[in-house]
């Protein structure tokens, strides 16, 4: 798939076509009509298809370009996209793809080891592993699980990296959390929940959930009373402020709250929530929804006293939402984790064999309704447990956990599957008066720059200048052409 946009004298550009223009394409002059031109004409978005599809690749399917090496030697319990397209992945690994990073690493959107990160976990690994991380906007990161040192300081299960890997010092939790970390989340305010299985948070009273101030100090203003009586595993953020918590738990703050709860801003219990008296089992996963409905992963049999094998959608008040009926349900095994994708499809990853009746193992995708998503087809699927789902903006979903092949090949624990294709749009701008900026999004790598100056020339022309990184961009400075001039990316 080709995918461009064009600038020229509309008039001159008409008068050298066979065909009439596309009505969808707008052209200008980029020096007769440069006011127009300064004031972002042309943005971001696909005005021009040419040429030959590429290659249609099946929902589910492996992305075997990922593949860069042998994988993981230890498990991945956790993935996460960066702005920039890159993939961190944290776990119990000494090395991924023969590149040494403990616990945590980070790969280039290709795969590839990124040699600029370099991971402050000193090896051995023994009985350490990271849970959990969390990106922060100015780019550095939160990691969270069972460990007692990081670069040779001593942190208790939580701390800071900063964007190359190394410990960030200026986070510094004190004692830390006495217990292991299961899930971090970040408000906007920059104070951070943790949950898991802890009892103390430096030396201060907090059974399995805390926050923590943006220095890792125990933020007092947040108290959950005597909090969980077992394991939090999921921790999701609502837009009012207040947050829906999962696990293993069957108490909160001393008042019977079976696996699901929602907590006010200042930790205490909201005791209206849920309606119906929520799962009977273990929830792993919440993930709230634009539209105020909440779906829940686990291993739970039923919701409400409604049977709901594994995975529900609730309404806002904990209600089941009776719109969503996931037929058969879930079997075989526990959903670990829920992805919601573009096209309002929900991706399931974990332990799984069946879904809705239909072999699916350990990854299946559910139409908005809750039936399977027929088109999405992993094959054989993952070998083992996937414990993580991250997705990334061009559609495709990144997968870690304890699985070595993926419908038959070695990947090491660590896969990147077909989503449903999306397009990567072009956009320009002009830096000054001699020079365009062309840009596009950084996932996009597989696809190169072409230019001609009149769409009725039979070629294309590739341009070779190597694409720099514009904040979630790709882009390339070029000089601005007198004449008309066209520019599509195609895929390679």
């Amino acid at each position: 798939m080709a995918i461009g946009f064009g600038f020229g004298d509309p008039l001159n550009l008409r008068s050298g076509l066979a065909a009439p223009l596309p009505t969808n394409m707008r052209f200008l002059h980029p020096r007769t009509h440069r006011a127009s031109f300064l004031k972002a004409i042309v943005l971001a978005c696909p005005l021009f298809l040419s040429g030959s599809p590429a290659l249609a690749q099946t929902p589910g399917s492996l992305d075997t370009s990922f593949i860069k090496g042998a994988g993981a030697d230890g498990f991945i319990r956790v993935v996460a996209v960066q702005p920039d397209a890159k993939i961190l992945a944290g776990g119990n690994f000494g090395s991924v793809h023969g590149a040494n990073n403990t616990l945590v690493t980070r790969l280039n959107s290709d795969g590839s080891p990124d040699t600029s990160f370099a991971s402050a976990f000193l090896p051995p690994i023994l009985a350490s592993r990271v849970y959990t991380l969390a990106l922060q906007p100015d780019g550095r990161i939160l990691a969270a699980g069972t460990f007692t040192s990081v670069g040779g300081t001593f942190r208790t299960n939580v701390a800071r990296l900063q964007a190359d890997g190394s410990l960030d010092p200026s986070f510094d939790p004190g004692a830390g959390p006495a217990g292991l970390v299961r899930i971090l989340a970040i408000q906007t305010d920059t104070r951070i929940l943790i949950g898991g299985e802890f009892t103390t948070v430096n030396n201060t009273n907090r059974n399995r959930i805390a926050r923590l101030n943006a220095d890792g100090s125990l933020d007092t203003t947040f108290d959950p009373g005597t909090g969980a009586d077992n394991i939090v595993r999921s921790i999701a953020l609502l837009p009012s402020g207040q947050l829906l918590v999962g696990g293993l738990f069957t108490s909160f703050d001393g008042q019977a709250s079976k696996y699901l709860v929602r907590l006010n801003a200042n930790g205490s219990l909201d005791t209206s929530f849920p309606a119906g008296g929520g799962p009977n089992g273990d929830v792993y996963f919440v993930a709230p929804q634009p539209e105020g409905t909440i779906l829940i992963g686990g291993d739970f049999t039923a919701v409400n006293g409604t049977n709901l094998n594994r995975i529900a959608r609730l309404l806002a008040d904990g209600s089941v939402d009776p719109s969503f009926i996931p037929q058969g349900g879930v079997v075989g095994g526990p959903v670990y984790n829920i992805i919601r994708q573009p096209s309002d499809k929900i991706a399931l990853a974990g332990a799984f064999t069946t879904v809705n009746t239909v072999p699916r193992n350990r990854l299946a995708r559910l139409n908005p309704d809750g039936s399977l998503d027929s088109a999405f087809d992993p094959g054989s699927g993952p070998s083992d447990t996937v414990l993580t789902l991250a997705i990334q903006t061009d559609g495709k979903l990144v997968a870690g956990g304890l699985f070595a092949t993926y419908d038959g090949t070695t990947v090491g624990m660590l896969a990147r599957v077909n989503g449903d294709s999306i397009y990567p749009a072009l956009a320009a701008e002009l830096p000054d008066p001699e020079h365009i900026l062309v840009s596009w999004p950084s996932w996009a790598t597989n696809y190169a720059l072409q230019t001609k100056a009149q769409l009725q020339l039979a070629t294309w022309q590739t341009i070779t200048n190597k694409a720099g990184i514009r904040g979630d961009q790709l882009a390339i400075t070029l000089p601005l052409a007198a004449q008309s001039q066209f520019y599509r990316l195609i895929s390679q």
